[in-house]
């Protein structure tokens, strides 16, 4: 993954924060700028955030079509549906 050199991006002003105080803003911050320096793009990060699913993006970005839902079945425990469900949310 290719760190960016621009990490210094303000989620703050970007309204990605908004609602939220002290340890879960702070958690929130971390893992945006975790992620946008890994390559996530801002409306990536927007979309996720919008979509309750920023805890899962790093999943999602790690499975990222490496699996078959067969296998994805079978190394979960859980039927692939259950987990493209849980993902889209």
């Amino acid at each position: 993954m290719d760190l960016r050199d621009d990490v210094a991006m303000n989620f703050s002003a970007t309204g990605l924060l908004d609602g939220l105080d002290g340890d879960e803003r702070s958690a929130r911050e971390q893992l945006l700028e975790r992620l946008y320096a890994e390559g996530v793009g801002l409306e990536e990060l927007r979309s996720a955030v919008a979509e309750s699913r920023l805890a899962l993006l790093p999943l999602d970005r790690l499975l990222g079509g490496q699996y078959t839902a067969r296998e994805i079945e079978k190394r979960a425990g859980v039927p692939a549906q259950l987990v493209f469900a849980t993902r889209r949310r």
